[in-house]
C-alpha cells in the first residue's frame, strides 16, 4: 500500500520497484509484463525531485540523487522490453532509443552493454562491431560483468578489434568466473577441443565441470530474466 503511494506521488525508485514487482511476479502482485512496462515508463519520465525535496526539508543535505539512478534504470527496462518484446509490441528502434536515453544517465553501464548488442546483431541499428566492442569496453569499465563475455568474443572472433587470443581467453575466464553461462559454454567447448584457443590445454574432465555448471546457470537465469 506504501509502496503504491509512493509510486502514485512520483518517487521513482517506487515505480520502478513496482515495475519489477509486475515483472516477476513478487511483493503479493501477480506477473503481469504489460503493467510492468507501464510502471518503467512512469519511472522512466522527467523526474518531479520528490527525493531532493523531502531530504531538504528534514536536513539530511545533499545526498546522491537515487531517483536519477532508478530512472535511467526504468529507462533501460524500457528499452530491454520492446527488444524482447515483453509487455510491449517489439521495436528494436524504440529499444535503440531508450538505451541511448538510458546510457546518458548516471553510470549506466548496462545500457551500453545493451546498445553494444544491439550493434553487433544489427537490431534497430545498422550492424556495426566497431561501435559493439566500444559499447561493451565502456560496460565492462563500468562494472557490468556481463559484458565481460561479449569483449572476449570480440577478441576471440577479431569482432570491431584486433584479434587476441590471450585476451579473449582471459575475458572469457573472468566471464565464466562471475557465473554467466555462455561464457562457461564457450569455455567448456574450448576444453573439450570444439573449438581451437593456443595455449589452452584440452582437459575432458574440466569441460564436464564447466558443461555442467553453464546448464544450471542457464536454468537459474532462465527464471530470473533481468534487462540484459
Amino acid at each position: 500500500m506504501w509502496l503504491e503511494k509512493a509510486a502514485t506521488a512520483g518517487l521513482k525508485q517506487a515505480q520502478l520497484l513496482f515495475g519489477i514487482s509486475y515483472r516477476y511476479g513478487h511483493n503479493g502482485l501477480a506477473k503481469d509484463e504489460a503493467k510492468a512496462h507501464e510502471w518503467f515508463l512512469r519511472a522512466a519520465g522527467e523526474s518531479v525531485g520528490l527525493w531532493e525535496k523531502f531530504s531538504n526539508s528534514v536536513g539530511l543535505g545533499p545526498e546522491p540523487d537515487d531517483d536519477l539512478q532508478s530512472q535511467s534504470h526504468a529507462q533501460n527496462n524500457v528499452g530491454s522490453n520492446y527488444r524482447r518484446a515483453r509487455g510491449v509490441a517489439r521495436n528494436y528502434e524504440e529499444a535503440v532509443r531508450w538505451y541511448r536515453v538510458a546510457f546518458a544517465g548516471p553510470n549506466n553501464a548496462t545500457a551500453n552493454k545493451n546498445l553494444g548488442l544491439c550493434y553487433a546483431n544489427g537490431w534497430g541499428v545498422e550492424k556495426d562491431d566497431k561501435r559493439a566492442f566500444e559499447h561493451f569496453l565502456k560496460a565492462s569499465e563500468g562494472g557490468e560483468q556481463r559484458s565481460y563475455y561479449h569483449l572476449a568474443v570480440c577478441y576471440l572472433e577479431g569482432r570491431g578489434v584486433a584479434e587476441d587470443q590471450a585476451k579473449g581467453l582471459a575475458l572469457l575466464e573472468q566471464a565464466a568466473q562471475t557465473g554467466n553461462h555462455a561464457a562457461l559454454a564457450r569455455l567448456a567447448n574450448a576444453y573439450k577441443g570444439s573449438i581451437p584457443i593456443p595455449a589452452l590445454v584440452i582437459d575432458q574432465s574440466k569441460a564436464l565441470q564447466l558443461y555442467e555448471q553453464a546448464y544450471e546457470n542457464a536454468w537459474f537465469d532462465l527464471k530470473q530474466l533481468d534487462s540484459d
